[in-house]
């Protein structure tokens, strides 16, 4: 439980918190994130590049555009809703 003191409070929760966090269960799953997170870099660089060369700059502006539209509004939805359940996005869901 957190002090009253608010500053202190602050220092206090968040060591609380960092204690609790948790981590990879398994070398596999490192090794998984790591592959995923250099396949989804190599894809984001390479893409604008392919599409910019071949005469695609109109669809790379629509694209980000596009992106920019759906992709902010499910990001910020995930935030609200993990803030105020105090869980992940998926167990918040009814099935």
């Amino acid at each position: 439980m957190c002090r009253f003191n608010i500053y202190v409070r602050v220092i206090i929760c968040r060591a609380e918190h960092e204690a609790k966090r948790e981590g990879f269960g398994t070398s596999l799953g490192v090794i998984a994130a790591t592959l995923g997170s250099a396949v989804g870099l190599g894809n984001i660089w390479k893409f604008p590049y392919m599409t910019g060369e071949n005469g695609g700059a109109a669809f790379i502006l629509i694209y980000l555009i596009s992106t920019l539209f759906v992709g902010l509004p499910v990001m910020i939805s995930e935030f609200i809703i993990g803030r105020r359940a105090n869980r992940g996005f998926l167990p918040v869901l009814p099935v």
